[in-house]
């Protein structure tokens, strides 16, 4: 049984006091996880991973101005090892969830969508719209444009 804390009323002259239990705080352990707690977890995860990826965006931009041969292939040597294979990857997911998932904040915005199934729904639509989207983005660019072999 969770712990208690008593809220206790000023009773008028004459009433008698009454105690009325709750709980100290809403905790995670009262609730069981749900999509949409996931989809709002994930999406700020994913506003972080946006920007820390601006850190390799930087270094591709000194790797490319900086006109030395050995810096760029400093750069290409890491995006095609699996490490950055998986960063890039993972950075297109956080792009295609991200944009979905603002889609999602906008049709709240309008009005619509705040009913549990509604947000439900719209959650799983978000996340499978995300992983289509990181794939077709991993085929146009990686398999199509630029293939890595």
């Amino acid at each position: 049984m969770p712990k208690t804390k008593s809220s206790i009323s000023e009773p008028a002259e004459g009433a008698v006091r009454t105690v009325h239990p709750r709980p100290l705080s809403p905790h995670i352990s009262r609730y069981g996880w749900s999509v949409t707690m996931a989809t709002s977890i994930c999406h700020r995860m994913t506003g972080v991973f946006l920007t820390a990826g601006l850190v390799m965006m930087g270094w591709w931009i000194l790797a490319v101005t900086s006109l030395q041969e050995d810096r760029f292939a400093e750069f290409y040597g890491f995006l095609h090892s699996p490490l950055g294979k998986l960063l890039i990857l993972g950075w297109r997911f956080s792009i295609a969830f991200h944009i979905c998932n603002g889609i999602r904040h906008l049709i709240w915005d309008i009005g619509y969508g705040f009913k549990p199934s509604s947000a439900r729904s719209g959650s799983i639509i978000v996340i499978i719209a995300s992983i289509l989207l990181t794939a077709i983005l991993y085929w146009v660019t990686f398999m199509r444009w630029f293939p890595l072999d």
